[in-house]
């Protein structure tokens, strides 16, 4: 083949050019590498006949150089270097330059970004001679300057790209290597897991507490914050230093609370779920509420009250009971909504204010302020009679989640018993104990435990809820009993069945007492008490003792909870869980699509969840009074033993 130089005007794509396609990134890339070094190859072309020429390898060359004449940064005149080959030649010289070549290793552009940097080319100047943007060289020259050993991982094919990026999120090169060193074969292919390591003494910049804080409050205090090249999220590397900051925003809102009379202000950069539910919540006074708001709110609630019952007392499979669930809901709706318009009236009065107090916490980024909270003891003080266990029944009514109808509140308690019916069983020990406690109250003491297993031994299996929630208890069983040594059952006379059952061996006799005590628990949810209340009985602290999460049994759906509250209810769990720019947006949304919305979410944690605070609330959230609660202070007990020998 010969060369010669040829203006581009006579030359034109051959038809048997093996490159059929051409992507205008492609060729953009092309024009600023021609702009900045030339044509660095050769054309290859064939005689048209006509002194114009075919090019048959180099598509994308000849497409930047004719649109680089166009533009006018080229000559019209302007010729480049051609290979002239035959027509017999054509066709394989083509499908040879395409396909017969090694793209480069992504590596060696890395390093080549970033040797070019360090002759002190600027990130905008090496991309516009590349045809790529300066945040894609400032990526390569990140990725660079990794671990040296780590960047030969990926070369030998050992990590991917993906992983390498993660680990960008640190400079610090010992950390990176001792991190890949530490990971497990299913870490190593898992970004999210690399960069949750890496930055696990830092605080991400969506976080609640960071945007409580201020990124620009923070860096101003001289906080450093790292950002992810490849990602859209920042790190903020003074964790001390946001909750101080933190601390002293709230210490400023409880300042202003203080001194508007308020018993007592407490602060807390997390909210302590025990100490809040353990306080009475006092209603503020609608003062100046229209009479007829307040009179319709008395016929609605009446309304409510009586439909409640009447659902209690039918059977929940049937028509009827579906037509009076629907006109229990609308009457339900009306009243929450009534009720939301009556509270924009209420006032704490100043009495009010003297007997309860505030706590003052980070909510979704902004102050969360809870007003009116009277503390256990100040109850006390202000004459409320004290309740003991036997009024264990009494108390759960205070576990009521907020606005939920009867029958869904039946419901939670069938499916919370699954869940404890199923860890009991598993926890033979804990059985035992439950067991020989109920006999011994009820048989020599002086008051009756009125909860936990009924030593009549008669399976419970929900009671008055839906026959889904009845199902999903004997669901949680089954498999336990299948796995018990039964078979003496099956023998004819009770001789011979009490003589197998004592051939059983005492860890065999154990599981299947568990099994027995498991299957008699009685429906409940958890009384709205701290774990050193004495609201709490020895049924609640066995649960407890069991260790085991609800949301492994249970998550709410659209059938079985979701779909059952109101649409306001959902905008509020929405915002709970998912911030509240995710009910804003659907404020306008039909109660189905929310419920599915949140169906999603709850079945997806990890897709719908934006940050591994969401990912977390969506894995673990559940209805008030349907977790199993957290064990009593160790000191409890001793000042019990202290109480009984005084006595």
């Amino acid at each position: 083949m010969t060369t010669q130089n040829i203006e581009i005007t006579k030359l034109s794509k051959s038809p048997l050019n093996a490159r059929k396609t051409l992507t205008q990134s492609g060729i953009e890339d092309m024009k600023a590498s021609i702009l900045a070094h030339g044509l660095m190859q050769n054309l290859v072309v064939t005689e048209a006949g006509d002194g114009t020429y075919h090019v048959i390898a180099g598509a994308r060359r000849l497409a930047a150089l004719q649109q680089l004449q166009a533009e006018g940064k080229l000559t019209e005149d302007y010729a480049v270097p051609c290979q002239i080959a035959s027509e017999e030649q054509a066709a394989e010289l083509s499908l040879a330059e395409n396909i017969v070549r090694s793209a480069m290793h992504p590596a060696d552009e890395f390093e080549a970004f970033a040797a070019l940097a360090d002759k002190g080319r600027s990130a905008e100047e090496i991309a516009l001679n590349f045809g790529v943007t300066a945040k894609h060289v400032e990526q390569r020259m990140k990725l660079a300057r990794v671990a040296p050993s780590l960047l030969a991982a990926y070369r030998a094919g050992e990590m991917t790209l993906e992983s390498l990026m993660a680990f960008t999120v640190t400079d610090d090169k010992k950390r990176q290597v001792k991190v890949w060193k530490g990971l497990s074969g299913w870490q190593k292919d898992s970004p999210r897991e690399i960069r949750g390591i890496l930055t696990e003494n830092s605080i991400k910049g969506d976080s609640t507490l960071a945007r409580f804080v201020g990124l620009e409050a923070y860096e101003s205090a001289g906080g450093v914050i790292r950002r992810d090249l490849f990602g859209d999220d920042t790190y903020l590397d003074s964790p001390d230093l946001v909750r101080e900051l933190a601390s002293r925003k709230l210490e400023a809102a409880a300042e202003q609370l203080k001194a508007d009379g308020w018993k007592w202000v407490e602060t807390a950069l997390e909210r302590d779920w025990q100490f809040a539910n353990q306080c009475e919540e006092l209603e503020p006074v609608p003062l100046d509420a229209p009479k007829e708001w307040l009179d319709e709110k008395e016929k609605l609630q009446a309304e409510f009250d009586a439909l409640d019952k009447h659902l209690d007392e039918m059977d929940s499979d049937s028509e009827e009971w579906d037509a009076l669930s629907e006109k229990h809901e609308g009457v339900q709706d009306k009243l929450y909504e009534l009720e939301t318009k009556i509270e924009e009236y209420g006032v704490f009065t100043p009495e009010q204010k003297a007997m309860s107090g505030c706590y003052v916490t980070v909510g979704n980024g902004e102050v969360r302020i809870e007003m009116g909270l009277m503390k256990p003891e100040d109850s006390k003080e202000v004459g409320e009679p004290e309740k003991d266990v036997r009024e264990a029944r009494k108390s759960e009514a205070e576990a009521k989640p907020t606005g939920l109808s009867k029958p869904l509140i039946d419901d939670l308690k069938a499916y919370r018993l699954g869940a404890a019916q199923a860890e009991i069983a598993k926890h033979p020990q804990i059985a035992f104990d439950l067991l020989v406690f109920k006999a011994a109250k009820n048989c020599c003491g002086l008051s009756h435990a009125y909860d936990g297993p009924n030593v009549s031994f008669n399976a419970n299996f929900g009671g008055p809820a839906s026959s889904a929630a009845r199902e999903f208890v004997a669901e949680q069983l089954k498999p336990i009993k299948d796995s018990l040594p039964l078979d003496w059952l099956e023998l004819d006379n009770q001789q011979d069945q009490f003589a197998a059952l004592q051939a059983l061996t005492l860890e065999q006799k154990h599981a299947i007492l568990a099994y027995c005590v498991a299957s008699t628990l009685e429906p409940k949810l958890l009384p709205k008490a701290g774990p050193d209340d004495d609201r709490r009985t020895a049924y609640d602290i066995a649960l407890a003792q069991t260790g085991a999460n609800v949301a492994g049994y249970w998550r709410p759906t659209k059938d079985n909870y979701l779909g059952r509250l109101t649409k306001d209810q959902l905008l509020d769990l929405g915002a709970e869980l998912l911030g509240q720019q995710w009910a804003s947006h659907r404020r306008n949304s039909k109660k189905a699509a929310l419920a599915e919305d949140l169906h999603q979410a709850f079945a997806g944690p990890k897709k719908h969840g934006k940050t591994p605070e969401q990912v977390e609330r969506l894995t673990n959230w559940l209805p008030a009074g349907m977790e199993f609660g957290s064990l009593p202070q160790p000191e409890k007990p001793a000042k019990a033993k202290k109480a009984r020998k005084a006595a």
